[in-house]
């Protein structure tokens, strides 16, 4: 399965259950994965408390692995 990281519009990401051959797309910090992959994917969203916008790529990254592995 794969899965697209979206700042905003995706299913939370803690809601996910991950299987097995799942992989995860994560853009870089200016302009996200394209629209055709977004396309591509089902839409997730790492969900953020307070004025901040976006993260780092390779936060959201680090994050989603957590997140696979848990």
């Amino acid at each position: 399965k794969l899965y697209g990281c979206v700042v905003k519009g995706g299913e939370d990401i803690t809601s996910v259950t991950f299987s097995s051959g799942t992989a995860v797309l994560i853009g870089n910090e200016a302009n996200g994965l394209s629209s055709d992959t977004v396309a591509a994917c089902e839409k997730i969203t790492i969900k953020m408390s307070g004025k901040a916008e976006s993260l780092n790529a390779s936060v959201a990254a680090a994050i989603a692995m957590w997140e696979l592995i848990k």
